[in-house]
């Protein structure tokens, strides 16, 4: 699997954690392997958040923004687009949380084939167990990620939590998708022939505040037989 460059971006680059940060993960999540998409989504959130705080932000900061707004996407087609690559990577966060669950648990079967059925059956139309494998092959680099985002609760709470989650919050975001990754490296699936639920090149975002120090495992959705 091709290793997915993460070296223009460093998170807490103003000093302190920023929407942009957030922003930026955000875009990495959508698109971890289209590095064109990617930057067209930084682009027009960028811009939009620059223009949400305009009154707050030094000049220089609209003049090296100005040239790239010229061709950027308008917000709505962005996020339009987003709409599939937000439910892959839903799918990808779902089945690296069950994948670990289940094997944590002991669960017999193979969870990631088990976590694909499931889905399958949920999803309904348009997302066949081979979608679903594909989906998983495509956001496995950044699935951790969106396996914090799904440990968050988007599956038992009456609404979605903020994606992938709110400024305050991104250092415990980003501590809790190391957790996911970190479990993922090291946990085989039962019977499963690869030696581990996630490659050793998952995309790691450089950071440069600290992040804290999870009291326990986060929390682990994954899916019951008896369901």
């Amino acid at each position: 699997m091709k290793f997915i460059d993460t070296t223009d971006y460093s998170l807490g680059s103003f000093g302190s954690p920023t929407q942009l940060d957030v922003l930026a993960l955000e875009a990495y999540m959508l698109a971890p392997s289209d590095e064109i998409l990617r930057q067209q989504i930084r682009t027009t959130t960028g811009i939009e958040f620059a223009n949400r705080h305009r009154d707050l932000l030094p000049g220089d900061f609209f003049r090296d923004i100005c040239q790239s707004s010229l061709n950027a996407k308008p917000l709505q087609m962005v996020q339009e687009e987003s709409l599939a690559p937000f439910a892959g990577g839903v799918i990808a966060g779902t089945i690296l949380n069950h994948a670990v669950g289940a094997t944590l648990e002991g669960l017999k079967g193979n969870s990631v084939s088990f976590a694909v059925g499931e889905l399958s059956r949920r999803f309904g139309y348009g997302y066949s167990r081979a979608t679903i494998h594909n989906l998983w092959r495509e956001f496995k680099t950044v699935s951790h990620y969106w396996a914090a985002y799904v440990s968050a609760g988007i599956f038992n709470s009456p609404s979605a939590p903020p994606f992938p989650c709110t400024v305050d919050s991104l250092a415990q975001f980003l501590a809790t998708a190391d957790a996911f990754r970190e479990l993922g490296q090291c946990t085989r699936a039962w019977k499963s022939p690869e030696t581990r639920i996630l490659p050793r090149d998952c995309v790691r975002l450089d950071c440069s505040f600290e992040l804290p120090t999870l009291p326990s495992r986060p929390p682990i959705f994954f899916f019951s037989k008896s369901l």
